[in-house]
């Protein structure tokens, strides 16, 4: 089982510092969302982050970077980290 925070703290690894302070912003943003509705910040599905992104009152660039920033949170999970290469 994969610990949200761990993730986001190695996501962020991986990141310029200027994108890891606007990607920790939806971060928290999204574990917020998530822990409202009783919804594991894990859980990257389409419906979760289709109604996160259209919660707020957002300009489309913000619902897009917002979206970015989840991609790239659930794209680290995926990956096998016990495979060295």
């Amino acid at each position: 089982m994969t610990d949200y925070h761990d993730l986001v703290k190695q996501t962020l690894m991986t990141v310029s510092d200027s994108s890891a302070r606007i990607y920790r912003q939806t971060y928290d943003a999204w574990e917020e969302w998530c822990n409202l509705r009783g919804i594991d910040p894990i859980e990257f599905y389409p419906s979760n982050v289709s109604n996160f992104l259209s919660s707020n009152y957002d300009t489309r660039v913000t619902r897009q970077r917002k979206l970015s920033a989840i991609r790239s949170l659930a794209r680290y999970d995926a990956l096998d980290h016990t495979d060295p290469s």
